[in-house]
């Protein structure tokens, strides 16, 4: 059986969880709302639409006036930085643009 000092500690703990979870929660109130609406500004500029039911970062690129490319890059399979520019050569290439070194140079 429990003993009074145990079930004091137990319950202290229960509080302190009960706060950790009503934090988590207001912080999640807070971000979520900025993060989707974040993500629908660079979905619109990148003419991204992702397939968030896809275990791999896929989706379909879909400029304007261009066929829609579709992208599947498995998950875990780049780092951040490679990812990125993986992402950012579909969308050119999608979309007509010419990123190659000495094109990207004459621009610089």
């Amino acid at each position: 059986a429990a003993t009074l000092e145990q079930v004091q500690a137990l319950k202290t703990q229960l509080q302190a969880v009960n706060e950790a979870v009503q934090q988590l929660e207001h912080e999640q109130a807070v971000k979520l709302p900025r993060v989707k609406h974040s993500i629908s500004l660079y979905a619109n500029i990148c003419s991204i639409k992702w397939d968030y039911d896809s275990k791999d970062i896929a989706g379909h690129v879909m400029p304007e006036g261009r066929p829609v490319k579709a992208f599947s890059i498995p998950a875990g399979s780049l780092d951040d930085t490679a990812l990125a520019n993986a992402l950012w050569a579909t969308i050119a290439q999608a979309s007509g643009v010419d990123l190659s070194p000495a094109r990207t140079e004459r621009c610089g």
